[in-house]
């Protein structure tokens, strides 16, 4: 599935998205392996294809750019300490 799900994407880059929520088997495939859940289904494909999740190891949600550059960065981890008075 994988595979084809790829051909389509440099076959058809502007068309993939609705050929594969077209084809039952296909799409089935997308939803049992996406990492997410999103309103953008290019993200859910790309999380399907490359098993990867939306959020980083920092604990930040990542910026999705595209089905072909995927994630952008997702920024750096703060700790903040608050010191109270006691």
């Amino acid at each position: 599935m994988k595979t084809k799900v790829l051909e389509l994407i440099k076959d058809k880059p502007k068309h993939f998205s609705k050929i594969i929520k077209n084809s039952p088997e296909l799409y089935k495939w997308i939803l049992d392996n996406t990492k997410i859940q999103s309103e953008n289904f290019s993200e859910m494909v790309y999380s399907a294809i490359y098993s990867e999740s939306n959020i980083c190891q920092n604990g930040n949600t990542k910026k999705f750019n595209s089905i072909n550059e995927g994630y952008r960065f997702c920024g750096l981890r703060i700790n903040v300490h608050v010191h109270l008075p006691q």
